[in-house]
């Protein structure tokens, strides 16, 4: 068999709540060769629910397995199939608990040719399972052999359902520990599904309710027909464990464990688990709450958990009395800041939440915007990074272009008799003057005053004509001149809160 490890697709319906039950040839676990060195407990080579583990002994040695996070009271079934060896067949199977410390359980010789099975004993204490396998008097090798296990809830049971005595009325294995009373006369007959190739195995308690008194069983598992057999049990009476198997199955089909009483104990009672590829038949397996991104929770096997990317409670723990954490997410505030927090606590501070498990990394806030002002009074609504890199003057978040709020430049503004004043573009126009353009100053242009007398009356002096009032120069011998760009312009920027500045005249050179 391969040692490929096949691991179950999980589906979960909505409002699933129920065990999940695994069906013959889904196995979440697998064929697992021992790792050396495993000859103590802390070496020990693990396993999990399903798995079966293969390995080989030398003279003397010990081989030790592990099973983690049992529950307290759970069944163990645990058969060390000997049958393939060529050399010793004779195993020892001791079942510790407690980190190793406490031995629960051994047995030598209650399987089929001398292989060992301990059937239906406690767990005392959760958590760690060892078993520990060698040769029984440290006389002979074992290579190989194979160990079966598993580790059941006691709840996880079924009981028979008479008539079951033949293989026309076989009770069907619901569960992954099935109960039944025996009687001298009549057969049991169960039924399973399996597939070609798989391999099959039955584990046997021949003394469930723990009081001395053995069932002597005679097991067999039976192929399709219901009459062929593939693997027979141990039928010596005095014993408290009985395997069968391990068997291939020939073909896909319904094939038959068939319990007969051997009728050397005074037992009736027995219980069984059925293996198909290592996976109890029907278990609900050690369940334990599992918690999803989106809080909710659903009892499944742990690998099952891990499979689906939840977050495993534990062994035995359940989905009534656990409380899984809240999914978080980015959390995006009006100023564009993140953290990441519940979808309730985002709402509560305001802000959006931009679904669970996002992350202020994967999911970046939209950054708030606002007017931009740059150098020559224009308007942009950008994000502040973007206004500062362009290098303009951010005004705060949420600021409009219109009306635009931005400063605008002054440019030396020139008016027809010559004189300058610096005011921003549009106050220049507004004024009856004409602007110089962007980085123009008064220092740095001269107005030329218009009217074609070069501002000095036309006589040629450079100064103003006789008898001349006011500051125009533009006027004839006696006229009374007007303000310098009249009366509404003086009125017009002084309500802007400019006033012009003093003529710069152009002189006539003589000569």
């Amino acid at each position: 068999m391969s040692n490929t490890r096949r691991v179950m697709a999980i589906v979960f319906a909505a409002g699933f709540v129920g065990g999940f039950v695994l069906l013959p040839g889904t196995a979440i676990g697998a064929e697992v060769a021992e790792v050396e060195p495993n000859d103590a407990a802390g070496t020990a080579t693990p396993l999990i629910y399903g798995d079966f583990g293969v390995g080989n002994i030398a003279l003397g040695e010990f081989d030790y397995w592990v099973i983690s996070n049992v529950g307290a009271s759970d069944l163990i079934f645990v058969y060390v199939d000997t049958h393939l060896s060529t050399t010793g067949t004779d195993s020892r199977l001791n079942v510790y608990d407690n980190g190793a410390a406490d031995l629960i359980e051994f047995d030598d010789s209650d399987g089929p040719g001398s292989g060992s099975v301990v059937a239906g004993a406690l767990v005392a204490t959760a958590g760690d399972l060892h078993y520990q396998v060698r040769e029984d008097g440290f006389d002979s090798p074992i290579t190989p052999y194979e160990i079966y296990q598993a580790v059941l809830s006691q709840l996880d049971t079924a009981a028979e359902s008479e008539p079951n005595d033949t293989f026309g009325t076989a009770t069907a294995i619901t569960a992954g520990v099935m109960t039944a009373d025996v009687d001298p006369v009549t057969y049991d007959y169960f039924s399973f599904e399996a597939a070609a190739g798989d391999s099959l195995v039955v584990i046997m308690d021949d003394e469930p309710n723990d009081d001395g008194i053995l069932t002597d069983t005679d097991l067999a598992i039976l192929d399709v027909d219901g009459a062929t057999n593939l693997a027979n049990g141990d039928d010596a009476g005095g014993r408290n464990g009985n395997a069968a198997g391990a068997v291939d199955a020939p073909a896909a089909g319904t094939y038959f464990v068939r319990v007969y009483d051997g009728g050397a104990g005074a037992g009736t009672n027995y219980r069984f688990t059925v293996l198909v590829n290592g996976v109890p038949v029907n278990g609900a397996g050690p369940l334990g709450a599992c918690c999803f991104v989106d809080a909710s929770c659903v009892p499944v096997l742990e690998e099952q958990c891990d499979v689906s990317g939840g977050d495993y409670q534990g062994w035995g723990s359940d989905c009534a009395s656990t409380a899984c954490p809240m999914p978080t997410g980015a959390c995006c505030a009006a100023d564009g800041s993140c953290t990441e927090k519940t979808e309730a606590d985002c709402a509560t501070a305001g802000g959006t939440y931009q679904g669970n498990t996002s992350t202020c990394v994967t999911h970046p806030c939209p950054q708030p915007t606002g007017a931009c002002c740059a150098a020559d009074g224009t308007c942009t609504e950008n994000t502040e990074a973007d206004c500062n890199t362009a290098g303009g003057t951010y005004q705060g978040d949420g600021a409009a272009c219109d009306p635009n709020p931005c400063p605008q430049p002054v440019v030396a503004c020139c008016f027809a008799d010559g004189s300058c004043v610096e005011v921003p573009e549009a106050d220049c126009n507004t004024a009856g003057g004409t602007p110089q353009g962007v980085g123009s100053t008064c220092a740095t242009v001269t107005c030329d005053a218009t009217g074609g007398d070069g501002g000095d009356g036309g006589d040629g002096s450079g100064d103003p004509p006789a008898g001349a009032t006011g500051d125009d120069e533009n006027c004839g011998a006696g006229a009374a001149c007007a303000a310098p760009g009249g009366a509404v312009t003086m009125v017009m920027l002084a309500t802007m809160g400019w006033m012009k500045a003093t003529p710069r005249r152009r002189r006539r050179r003589d000569g």
